[in-house]
């Protein structure tokens, strides 16, 4: 059982009917995969792939939402536990809720919008950027590339961001950056570690805990807020692949079946 949002897990074993007890922490509205693996494979690619049972966390989430918000929820850094509510498109800002201080560290929120798809609805590129680029296939998938997040995003500050987040804020985010181009963006939440003798590197940006906890698909699930459009009101349309057996990764042919323009 992995709570996807905190990296939190129980391995288990299960009875002989099918039936389970596991116990891991995990607030309130963040998402539970229920994944069977071999015996002695609790880490690793081991707990990262298969089918699963998707499971929510029932429960208030703790903050009301905005009209047309959204709730986020995150780690960062080797402590900081977080949950937001909000939307770029809704005034307010976003609210965070810091369920778990950062300790020592000096972490900065900030977001970063992904341009996933085009003017026409078209498939362009998808969050897990550690893996794909730009380049893809006949049919929209992803090509995989070594550029990473190059070019994949715009960089979105709080106007009110605090020097650390470390309690419970609402904070504005900057007016949209008028370079965006036309097609649909997903907004996430992302952190910068500030350093004591560099309060303006912000290089070191996540949203997971350079140590500890679980890494899991990449821990590209979580911290995103509502996507939006610009300019454009056409439907987006995503690629498919069949018998895939890590969706999320696209494949891009790797794995899967795929169309024949893709062979």
């Amino acid at each position: 059982m992995i709570a996807i949002e905190w990296g939190t897990q129980d391995c288990v074993d299960r009875r002989s009917d099918g039936s389970f007890d596991a116990l891991l922490e995990a607030p309130a509205g963040s998402t539970l995969y229920a994944i069977p693996i071999e015996r002695g494979h609790c880490v690793g690619q081991g707990i990262q792939t298969g089918p699963a049972a998707i499971l929510a966390v029932p429960g208030e989430v703790g903050i009301p939402a905005a009209p047309g918000g959204f709730h986020a929820l995150g780690r960062a850094g080797s402590a900081l536990k977080w949950s937001a509510t909000g939307s770029l498109q809704e005034p307010g800002g976003v609210e965070f809720l810091v369920h778990q201080a950062p300790g020592d560290e000096c972490l900065v929120p900030r977001i970063y919008l992904y341009r996933l798809f085009d003017a026409e609805g078209g498939y362009v590129t998808q969050v897990n950027v550690n893996v794909h680029g730009p380049v893809l296939t006949p049919t929209g998938l992803p090509i995989e590339s070594n550029e990473g997040v190059n070019g994949f995003y715009e960089v979105l500050e709080f106007v009110d961001a605090p020097d650390c987040l470390r309690s419970d804020q609402r904070l504005t985010p900057a007016s949209l950056p008028e370079s965006l181009e036309t097609g649909w963006y997903m907004p996430r939440v992302m952190f910068g570690l500030r350093h004591p003798d560099n309060w303006d590197d912000l290089d070191s940006l996540d949203n997971t805990p350079p140590g500890g906890g679980l890494d899991f698909e990449g821990n590209t699930g979580f911290g995103y807020l509502p996507m939006f459009s610009v300019d454009t009101s056409a439907v987006p349309r995503l690629p498919a692949t069949l018998l895939n057996e890590a969706p999320s990764w696209g494949a891009a042919g790797i794995r899967g079946v795929v169309a024949k323009e893709d062979a």
